[in-house]
């Protein structure tokens, strides 16, 4: 079961990868040929109207960043549904009841599961770190629209926010839009790496018989 289930998630990933790469190459050819009707019309409207200009690159700028911003959506919450499916599916096979008293888990609250049932370690876990950073940004990006409320957020993911060069936070509004899809194959990367181990431990926890979990079950502090 776990092999059929990283192989549809890998399809998905792959699924969305190619998109990235059409969207790239889209924008690549975008940016020549305005360029060149730049240099065509360099007498007309880009010298007599810069406004013009600066319309038109703004505009490209924010279809691209939107683009962006649907992506990164997809990558992590098809992520974060595999995560559970996988946690879900095995807590049940293995009896272990971790989400008995969740009946919408989020990716967060499969942690005790990954830890105190497959092993996983998640000191200095920079996947699992990311995965919480995505979390919160997919929120903003789908819950608040990209509009950043400096009451609400946690002082410490605003830092993260504006201090990552991969995200333009626009002052008027405080809209939030990635910036570059190399944010975008990052978050692809660390996706796969981090689920790509829970199938491992997976594996590794079927394979053994009379089990002990590495980690006896109890509260673990909350994720900030």
């Amino acid at each position: 079961m776990i092999n059929n289930i990283e192989q549809s998630y890998r399809d998905k990933l792959l699924h969305i990868n190619n998109k990235l790469v059409a969207i790239v190459a889209k924008k690549i050819k975008n940016e020549v040929e305005h360029q060149e009707i730049q240099t065509e019309l360099i007498n007309y409207w880009v010298t007599e109207d810069p406004f013009l200009n600066e319309f038109a690159n703004s505009a490209n700028a924010v279809v691209n960043h939107f683009e962006y911003n649907c992506i990164f959506i997809q990558t992590y919450s098809i992520t974060e549904y595999f995560v559970i499916k996988v946690c879900k599916e095995y807590d049940k096979k293995f009896e272990t009841k971790c989400f008995e008293d969740k009946s919408k888990p989020s990716l967060i609250d499969c942690k005790p599961f990954i830890r105190c049932q497959l092993g996983h370690k998640f000191d200095n876990d920079k996947n699992w770190e990311n995965l919480l950073y995505y979390n919160k940004l997919r929120n903003l990006l789908v819950h608040n629209i990209g509009i950043i409320n400096i009451e609400q957020e946690k002082e410490s993911f605003l830092k993260k926010v504006k201090s990552d060069k991969n995200i333009i936070i626009i002052e008027e509004g405080s809209l939030a839009y990635i910036k570059d899809p190399s944010f975008l194959y990052d978050a692809l990367n660390v996706s796969s790496k981090f689920f790509s181990e829970m199938c491992e431990l997976i594996r590794k926890r079927n394979s053994e018989k009379n089990y002990l979990p590495p980690f006896a079950l109890f509260p673990l502090p909350k994720e900030e």
